[in-house]
């Protein structure tokens, strides 16, 4: 039994076990087994939270997970299997067509008819519902024109087919013998909207609608139900690959792609709607400056750069969570359905957040840890996600990821001697002194907080380590005395690496360089609760997992 029949077989049981009124409104031929279609129910408004309930205690008892609540005009919920199977539940409480009211859920359900294993509308009301849909699309689809000409005749009763067809759109007539006028729907709408205004209790009904809809509008405003992306040096297969496998849970019709930077507003009305707003942009040899661009809802935002030997790293930028691989469509449907999943689920951590710098050489493989460590936080879920910052972390809320950088990069001249350039470097470490307190009471004590993991490359370690690259040529005396006032890192990891290894990955510093360098790394007294030293001559893979185990220890339980 595949995933989808599986769980609908068990939500229908519970619904049927706890006498739940409710009925499949439409495209229920092959409901228990067709992936591409959405499931439509309709129940009473004083049961749909039982019925919402039902859908989830179902997607529990058969291994699938809740990855989307949204309220749109119905409420839509959207379950992962954890592979590529998605199932949509949207669940109504009424027939209307936009603010317009038509139908009740008591009205259509009195009538309902068994159709194992669940319930579908009476063949008048089915008609109903179909034209309805024809209101919101302006126009039949051929799936629907050739049921619609189904129930045509499987209706004998056509003076109850116009008295059902009165109540909807007020007008009593058999609507399905003008079903070859393309203008049936512009006819409709205008019926339903004369009607609205000639009956009282419609025109009430339609003003509950309107209250209600705007209270629903703040809320998506502050939680859209989009989702953005920003592709780096991604093709345009890649990428439609990509809408295809994720269209039932963004609708290509929703959606938006653009090359290059998407404009605001049509950006900002994607997410509201529930689509998928891509942004495609070339391949560029500084794809942090794309990411560090302005994001609408960081929550609902991801990125994927591939680099030009094919590997693809994917990127949350509410969590500054990763994954990488080379697969991207396979890869990122995997991605954003765990991410979107673990957001529903909101764990508390099991442990409170944790500061930690890397310090070693260039070359010792600092970025690489950095990126696997926050893949091993993406499926781990020992933190409540990673934050990463390259040198000091900055007062403003910007989004960085520990991304390869092509090639050897230039390095900075020694600072000339004399009382100037020392005077500016004593500055510039009060700027950073400063600085560095400024982002841990703004973003970092907060992220801390939220149970994160805090990955600083470097940090103030490396005004010892390598002073040329900081530009610092001021007294050792007075750098000694005001390291000790940054803020204090929970742990500290210390990369080491053979200098011939060094030597190989980068060519940035030289061999004299790399043995000062090293000699000195074994003299810094780090002040930091737990001291981490990992051997990069090991793999990359086998480098985090250890420093990954480190760090949980030292991570205090919440």
């Amino acid at each position: 039994m595949n995933t989808r029949r599986a769980m609908l077989t068990e939500l229908f049981r519970r619904l049927d076990e706890r006498q739940i009124p409710v009925c499949v409104l439409r495209n229920y031929g092959n409901l228990l087994d067709d992936p591409t279609s959405d499931v439509d129910l309709l129940t009473l408004p004083g049961r749909v939270t039982e019925v919402l309930a039902c859908c989830e205690a179902a997607a529990q008892a058969t291994g699938q997970q809740l990855m989307q609540r949204t309220r749109f005009v119905n409420h839509s919920l959207v379950f992962w299997d954890g592979s590529r199977g998605w199932l949509r539940i949207d669940v109504d409480t009424e027939q209307r067509w936009r603010r317009f009211h038509l139908l009740t859920a008591a009205q259509i359900l009195e009538r309902r008819r068994r159709h194992e294993p669940f319930c579908i509308p009476d063949p008048c009301h089915e008609a109903v519902i179909l034209l309805t849909q024809a209101l919101w699309q302006n126009q039949l689809s051929e799936r629907y024109l050739a049921r619609l000409g189904e129930l045509d005749r499987q209706i004998t009763d056509k003076n109850s087919l116009g008295a059902v067809c009165g109540a909807a759109f007020g007008r009593r007539e058999n609507l399905l013998a003008q079903l070859g006028d393309p203008t049936l729907p512009e006819r409709l709408q205008r019926a339903v909207r004369r009607s609205a205004c000639l009956q009282p209790a419609r025109a009430a009904r339609s003003l509950g609608y309107l209250l209600a809809d705007a209270v629903r509008l703040v809320a998506r405003l502050k939680s859209p139900p989009g989702v953005s992306l920003r592709t780096i040096g991604l093709g345009a297969a890649d990428i439609q690959e990509l809408r295809v496998r994720l269209a039932i849970l963004f609708p290509l019709q929703k959606g938006l792609a653009s090359d290059g930077p998407a404009p605001k507003f049509a950006g900002g009305k994607t997410l509201f709607k529930g689509g998928l707003a891509i942004e495609s942009w070339p391949a560029t040899a500084r794809p942090a400056r794309v990411i560090r661009q302005r994001w609408l809802a960081p929550g609902r935002s991801f990125a994927a750069l591939r680099e030009p030997e094919g590997q693809c790293h994917l990127m949350h930028i509410g969590t500054g969570t990763m994954q990488s691989s080379p697969d991207f469509a396979g890869a990122f449907t995997q991605f954003i359905g765990s991410t979107l999943a673990q957001q529903l689920e909101a764990p508390r951590p099991p442990r409170k957040g944790l500061f930690a710098v890397l310090v070693g050489l260039d070359g010792s493989g600092k970025t690489t840890l950095a990126r696997n460590l926050a893949t091993l936080v993406t499926h781990e879920r020992e933190f409540a996600g990673m934050r990463y910052f390259h040198w000091l972390p900055g007062w403003r809320r910007t989004f960085e990821f520990p991304l390869p950088e092509p090639g050897n990069q230039p390095r900075k001249e020694k600072p000339p001697g004399g009382l100037v350039p020392a005077l500016l470097s004593v500055a510039r470490l009060a700027k950073n002194l400063c600085r560095a307190w400024l982002a841990y009471w703004l973003w970092l004590r907060p992220l801390l907080r939220r149970g994160a993991l805090v990955l600083v490359d470097r940090y103030v370690f490396n005004y010892q380590l390598d002073p040329v690259s900081v530009k610092y040529a001021g007294p050792a005396w007075l750098l000694a005395r005001v390291l000790k006032w940054f803020p204090r890192p929970d742990a500290v990891i210390v990369l080491r690496a053979p200098g011939e290894v060094l030597l190989r990955r980068k060519q940035e510093l030289s061999a004299a360089e790399i043995l000062r360098q090293t000699a000195l790394l074994d003299t810094i007294k780090f002040p930091a609760g737990r001291i981490v030293r990992a051997d990069a001559g090991l793999s990359a893979d086998e480098v985090a997992r250890k420093t990954m185990t480190e760090i949980i220890n030292a991570a205090p339980a919440s």
